[in-house]
Order: structure tokens, then C-alpha cells, then sequence
């Protein structure tokens, strides 16, 4: 199973989509911020989640339950919009902002080089990094994702989004 997570009107081809308002694309309707949601455990190989952890107010919960929906070795991409981008706050629904680095607060301790890993005690659901994309205007995409970072702490609206793709941890 292939799951479009807040799809709303732009489900992705050969997913199933999921959203709070029933319309073209969404195949079952369901608010998100009740757990759980109506998918079996273990039962996701490829879960999309574009521009919708944001709106969601329980981050910890939200990502414990794409654990339990996912499989082992499961592809999950998380896309969301950058802490210093103008888009993060203009729109009104958004609860969170985030930046580059929140899955550290989601992996193994010890599985990163990053300081923010020395927080992952706020749940025993595991992921593991694959990639991770900031994502700017075509002009600024040849430099390196550091140069990105660095230039977003100076400049608003360098970076525009974070694609993460991520797998469940799941050698419990």
C-alpha cells in the first residue's frame, strides 16, 4: 500500500489518499490529529506527507503513528516548509515551524553526528536518515546544503522547504 498523507486535491498516481476534507483524490477522510488513523499496522511501503506536518499540533504522535503504519523498510517523504521561508508564515493553519534538522529528535541515540540526537528520548519509535533536500530557487541549488543553511541564518527565504526521506527503525 502506497499512502498520500494530507493530499488533499494533488493525490500522487497509485497512492491512497488520506485527508480531513472529503474531495477529487481523497479516499478516505479522517482527521488526522485523531490516533489512530484508520490504516492497519504494518501496512505502508511508501508514505508522501507534503506540506501537512505543519497543521498537525502533536508532532511526536504524528510521527509515532506513521511508525506503526509503515512497514519495515517502508520509504517515507516528508516535505515541509523551511523555518525562514516567507511561506512558513503566511499561512494562518500553521502550528509549527521546523528546520533542517527535526529528524534528529526521531532517531536512535548514537546515530548521528548531530547534537539534537541527544534528545531522541521523546519516544522509542525510531527512524532512520536517508536524504535530506533543502529546498531553494533554481539559481541557489548548486550549493551545498551547509552554504544553504548558513546563508537561511542571515537571510530570509533562502530556503524554502525541507524534503526528508526517512525508514522506521524497526530492529526492536
Amino acid at each position: 500500500m502506497k499512502l498520500d498523507i494530507g493530499c488533499g486535491r494533488n493525490k500522487r498516481a497509485g497512492f491512497i489518499g488520506i485527508d480531513f476534507v472529503a474531495g477529487d483524490g481523497v479516499d478516505i477522510v479522517h482527521d488526522l490529529t485523531v490516533f489512530p488513523w484508520p490504516i492497519e499496522t504494518n501496512a505502508s511501503d511508501e508514505i508522501v506527507m507534503s506540506d501537512v506536518i505543519e497543521h498537525l499540533p502533536n508532532t511526536v504522535a504524528t510521527f509515532n503513528e506513521l511508525h506503526r503504519i509503515a512497514r519495515r523498510g517502508c520509504r517515507v517523504e516528508i516535505t515541509y516548509p523551511y523555518w525562514r521561508s516567507f511561506g512558513c508564515y503566511s499561512d494562518p493553519t500553521h502550528i509549527h515551524y521546523f528546520n533542517e534538522n527535526l529528524i534528529e529528535y526521531f532517531m536512535r541515540p548514537g546515530t548521528s553526528a548531530k547534537n539534537e540526537n541527544r534528545y531522541s528520548y521523546y519516544t522509542k519509535n525510531y527512524w532512520k536518515f536517508i536524504s535530506r533536500e533543502l529546498i531553494t530557487y533554481p539559481f541557489l541549488r548548486c550549493l551545498p546544503d551547509k552554504m544553504l543553511s548558513f546563508l537561511s541564518r542571515h537571510f530570509l527565504d533562502v530556503v524554502h522547504g525541507v524534503r526528508l526521506i526517512i525508514t522506521p527503525d524497526k530492529s526492536n
